[in-house]
């Protein structure tokens, strides 16, 4: 039987432990207030812009030809105690037996690849569908919205444990409270919502 935790891992945590520790420590440890810029309030709008437009399209053709008939579901809260993880897919493609998560990111691709922290961000995700679907997810897609780009992302067992491994990275770090080091260059913490603080320690 898992370890109970108070807070469960959210998938967006996966996705900033790789980035930068930080994130998580100050969000998640230090409870460090996050200053939002403009850039990210507009990415919200624009996050409500999307799912209407994408409400609108036939069924998963966007994504891929074979999944022209599949049923979407948008905003998908799932949570699995086994697990330890929650998190809201942007949107599920379900097309019989095939379940293919797909997530919004408001950025550049890496030339036409998804970026490290994405792929494991969407296999987290995919973890949790299998956990609530009883299914297996073997692939997902990253949409790049500024590119209007869909970014393909095959899903493996290799990937998947090392997202179970990272859980328990990220649970060690809300109950053990030390300050990671930083990873990213100062050339890259321009953009970060607790910049105002980690420079101070």
């Amino acid at each position: 039987m898992a370890e109970e935790f108070e807070e469960p891992v959210r998938v967006v945590d996966i996705k900033h432990y790789l980035y930068c520790p930080r994130i998580v420590y100050f969000d998640r440890v230090a409870r460090a207030e996050e200053r939002v810029f403009s850039q990210q309030s507009k990415s919200l709008e624009e996050h409500e812009r999307l799912e209407k437009l994408e409400k609108r399209r036939v069924g998963g053709f966007f994504y891929s030809g074979e999944l022209v008939d599949a049923e979407k579901v948008f905003q998908l809260r799932l949570r699995s105690e086994r697990l330890n993880l929650e998190g809201v897919l942007d949107c599920l493609l379900r097309l019989g037996k095939e379940a293919v998560p797909v997530d919004y990111k408001y950025m550049r691709s890496m030339r036409g690849r998804a970026w490290l922290d994405h792929r494991y961000q969407l296999t987290a995700y995919a973890l949790l569908v299998e956990d609530k679907l009883d299914c297996v997810v073997r692939r997902g897609f990253i949409y790049y919205v500024p590119e209007d780009r869909v970014v393909e992302v095959s899903v493996d067992e290799g990937m998947k444990r090392y997202v179970k491994r990272l859980i328990k990275r990220v649970e060690y770090m809300m109950h053990g409270e030390e300050l990671p080091p930083v990873r990213v260059p100062p050339s890259k913490c321009a953009g970060c919502g607790f910049f105002w603080i980690c420079r101070r320690v």
